[in-house]
Order: structure tokens, then C-alpha cells, then sequence
């Protein structure tokens, strides 16, 4: 009996010793390490810092994260080369030329069985910009992807002139009345300088990447018939902008010698233009637009197109992994980490946690905090390349208005948008119009002659029209829309709308 027990105490023993020498193998053994390409020149600082962010990462899923730089033309060798690489960050650039070459991994069945939190992070409308022919290529990271377009009319000039029961209204027949009631009062200034392009008409028209501008060629974003257009001759809302723009020119609103003049609508005791335009969110228009220069610190701010998410917005900050990579998977789930974990979403925007930021009110699992920056500088990526803005920790404790550094306001109103946006029609259609060149280089020319004309007022629209689209079309136009069509109509079998 003693001889047994003995027997099984020794194998309890080396089954321990055995279990143990394991589990202290695996406590040790280096963990995975994802190389994060961010397209920035890496400071030596950063490097160290990194040690802090990684021990983070490897903490919460056993995966290390170091960021490496390669600038410019040296992307397009390494990822054309076939070179290994993890992740890289794209700002739209070529991303299907990429991915139709097979430099892009296929994450397409990965995102969903190894990183369902990354897929479930953002709606999925948004993931078909990641997507080229019904494959997923690259990781959207979920920003200000509504487009949004705002009028934003300066304080001052508001009172001075009386316009405030106006200003609601972002039509251009409600500019209309605007722009008369102030050249009633003051006959001596010129609506602007740029003319009819103030207006951003184009806004309403997916130019569907085809290196074209909005007045030639494009679809509504609302065109449930996805119909390839030229919207000077055939959008009734381009048609009717036209003809104002012509009774402008012709009634002094607009400057009598716009491709020279100066001009812009500055009343000379006020020093700023009566209003300017911008994209964004409400608040980062005004702070774009100079809200300084009213004393009491407001702008009124006024949406005159959007939100809409389209293709192009939402491509303009992708991450893709290599597909060469021997960490496709560990790659995914950084950038899991990134669009779902706050704390480490926090460490990518802001730094090191004790050194570069600290927590006034630390965030709670999705529950947004406030952080403090130290003023001690963080060289890393810029934030907003880095993973969804929406679990990122507040800094500041006052509305953006106030500070460009104070951001409270921000992802509410981001969010805000985000929620009542939109998707255009053509979500997720890209143009092949490697066939095309040479009639997209000769259409923009002809566009080029004519659109200070056009979009001037000068000549009137029933008339100049006609002349501008047939001198396009005997250079190409025509081939262009067929193909763009064909493309759409094959696209569209495949992807129906809702």
C-alpha cells in the first residue's frame, strides 16, 4: 500500500512539475508582434513609448503591436513588391489598384469568425468601401464618414444687415433673398469670388471615382435608378442654380470680371466675409471658418446638404493587411482592439497613460470618459487613422467652440450625424476607368475652358450648355457615361438595393 501511494505521489509529482515547466514555457514564450504601417516618420520617442502600448495589447489578447514607417513612393514599392508586411494605412489612395493586383489579404470570412466585435463595431453599409468585387480588402475605421456641408454666416454680419429669419433657409432660391437684401443695403459688394461653386451643388452628385468634377458627369446620390448623368443639362437642382447664377451676373451680384477680380463679400467695416462654406461637423465648421472673429465666440452654422455616406468618404482612412502577412489574424484583432477597446483606442490618439495623458474620468467598457494632455508631446499616428472615433476618451472640459484642444462636443456631433445619415446609392462602386484616360484628360480640358462661364452666369445656361456637352461629347464624354453604365448595370445585379 505504501509502495502504491508512493507511486502516485512521484506521478502527481511529475505531472505537477511537468504542468508547471509548461505553463512557465508558455508564460514566457514571445508573443506575436503585428507591425502597424502608419506612413509617418517614427520618432525615437515613439519607439519607447510603444513598449508601454504593446504591454497593453499583449495584456488584453496576447498580441504585441509596434509601428514601423515607410513614406510615400517607398509604400507603393513595398506593397507592389510582394513584400511581407502586416498592416498598412491607406488614405483612400490605391486601394483597388492594390487590391485588384492581390497585395491586399481577403478578410472577408476572418472578420466575422475571428473578430465578430470588429465587424459588429460600425454599421455594415460602411464596410462595402472595404469591399471590391464582393470580397472584403480593407478595415474602415468609423470617423466622420457622413458627409456633411454647411453654410457658416458670420455673426456680425448677420446683425448688421438683419438676415437672421433668412439664414435657414440653404436653398438656392433662399441665397437668393439673401443676397438681394444685402446688396439692397449695400450696392457696393460682390457675392464672391468663386462664383456658383460656393454652393457645392456637386454635393448631391457620387462622382463614382472617375477623375471627373460633379457638373459633368456623376450619379444623385438618391437615384435609386443608379443612372449615369450629366447634371449641368439633365439635374433639375443644377438647372435651376444655373439660371440664378445667370441673373447674378446679370444683376451685379456676382463681380462683372470674375476670372481676374479679387472681390470677395467683405463689408469693409467688418473684415471678414459675410459667410464662407465647409464640411465636417458643426462646430469644427465654425472653428474652421474663423469663428474668432466674432466677439461673443458664436457663428451661426447652417446644414445645407447631408449627411450622406458615399464610397470616397468613407475610403478616406482605411487600414488593410498585407497578403503576404504571417499575422493576418493577430493583425485583425489589433485592429479589433483598436475600434472596441477605449483605454487602448485612447493610447493610439493621445500616448503613454501617466506621461502624454491622464484620466480625469476613465472610461467604463463603451462609456466615453474625459482625459487631460500633459502638453507633453505624442509623435505616434495621427488619431484619426487609428481605430473607431467613437470609443476615443473626450479631452478638455469645454464645447469645441470655445478651443480647437477642447473636444467634448465633437464625437456627439460626429455621431450625431453619423446616425442620420444617408447611404448614396452607388455605396461601394468603383469606376474602372483604366480604359478611359485619354477621354477623361480631353472632357476635363473642354470643362477647363468653359466653367468659369458656365458656373459664372455669364452666358446664359439655355445657351452655353448645349455648346459646352457637345464639344464633350465629340471628345469622349459619351464613351465615358456608356461604360460607366455597363459598369454600374453589372454592378448592380450583384448588389440590389434594399
Amino acid at each position: 500500500m505504501k509502495r502504491s501511494m508512493g507511486i502516485l505521489v512521484a506521478l502527481v509529482c511529475a505531472v505537477s512539475v511537468v504542468f508547471f515547466s509548461c505553463k512557465k514555457a508558455a508564460d514566457t514564450a514571445p508573443k506575436p508582434v503585428v507591425e502597424w504601417n502608419t506612413g509617418l516618420v517614427i520618432q525615437p520617442s515613439v519607439i519607447e513609448d510603444m513598449k508601454a502600448i504593446s504591454k497593453y495589447a499583449e495584456d488584453k489578447i496576447g498580441i504585441g503591436l509596434t509601428f514601423t514607417s515607410t513614406e510615400g513612393a517607398a509604400t507603393n514599392v513595398m506593397v507592389e513588391s510582394g513584400e511581407p508586411f502586416d498592416i498598412v494605412n491607406l488614405d483612400a489612395g490605391p486601394f483597388i489598384k492594390w487590391a485588384e493586383m492581390g497585395a491586399c489579404a481577403d478578410i472577408t470570412d476572418l472578420l466575422k469568425t475571428q473578430t465578430p466585435a470588429l465587424w459588429a463595431s460600425m454599421p455594415e453599409d460602411l464596410w462595402t468601401a472595404g469591399t471590391y468585387n464582393g470580397k472584403i480588402y480593407a478595415v474602415p475605421i468609423y470617423k466622420d464618414v457622413a458627409t456633411t456641408a454647411f453654410t457658416i454666416w458670420d455673426t456680425r454680419s448677420v446683425n448688421k444687415y438683419g438676415i437672421q429669419s433668412l439664414i435657414q433657409d440653404t436653398t438656392v432660391p433662399g441665397f437668393d433673398k439673401i443676397f438681394r437684401e444685402i446688396k439692397r443695403q449695400d450696392p457696393s459688394i460682390y457675392i464672391t469670388a468663386a462664383k456658383g461653386d460656393d454652393f457645392q451643388l456637386g454635393r448631391w452628385i457620387d462622382g463614382i471615382s472617375a477623375g471627373l468634377q460633379a457638373p459633368i458627369f456623376g450619379v444623385r446620390l438618391d437615384d435609386r435608378t443608379r443612372t449615369v448623368i450629366s447634371p449641368i443639362q439633365d439635374d433639375p437642382t443644377w438647372q435651376e442654380g444655373l439660371r440664378y447664377f445667370r441673373r447674378w451676373y446679370q444683376d451685379g451680384l456676382f463681380s462683372p470680371d470674375q476670372s481676374t477680380s479679387k472681390d470677395a463679400w467683405v463689408p469693409p467695416d467688418l473684415g471678414a466675409p459675410i459667410y464662407t462654406s465647409g464640411s465636417g461637423w458643426p462646430s469644427a465648421a465654425s472653428i474652421w471658418a474663423g469663428w474668432n472673429h466674432n466677439p461673443d465666440g458664436t457663428m451661426p452654422v447652417e446644414t445645407y446638404m447631408g449627411p450622406w455616406n458615399s464610397t470616397d468618404a468613407v475610403r478616406g482612412a482605411m487600414n488593410f493587411i498585407g497578403v503576404n502577412s504571417t499575422h493576418k489574424v493577430e493583425s485583425l484583432k489589433i485592429l479589433e482592439l483598436a475600434s472596441t477597446d477605449p483605454v487602448f483606442r485612447d493610447m493610439l490618439a493621445y500616448g503613454v497613460e501617466g506621461k502624454h495623458f491622464t484620466y480625469v474620468t476613465r472610461p467604463q467598457g463603451q462609456t466615453p470618459g474625459i482625459v487631460h494632455k500633459t502638453g507633453v508631446n505624442w509623435e505616434g499616428p495621427y488619431a484619426y487613422k487609428t481605430g473607431a472615433w467613437f470609443i476615443e476618451t473626450s479631452s478638455g472640459t469645454k464645447p469645441i467652440i470655445s478651443s480647437t484642444d477642447d473636444d467634448l462636443d465633437r464625437l456627439g456631433e460626429i455621431a450625431n450625424q453619423n446616425g442620420r445619415a444617408r447611404t448614396s446609392v452607388m455605396m461601394g462602386f468603383t469606376l474602372d476607368s483604366s480604359a478611359l484616360l485619354t477621354e477623361i484628360a480631353n472632357v476635363n480640358a473642354v470643362w477647363d475652358r468653359y466653367r468659369d462661364i458656365v458656373m459664372g452666369g455669364v452666358e446664359d445656361p439655355a445657351v452655353i450648355v448645349p455648346r459646352v456637352m457637345t464639344e464633350m461629347n465629340a471628345v469622349g464624354l459619351q464613351k465615358i457615361k456608356a461604360e460607366a453604365q455597363r459598369q454600374i448595370n453589372e454592378w448592380s445585379r450583384a448588389n440590389p438595393l434594399r
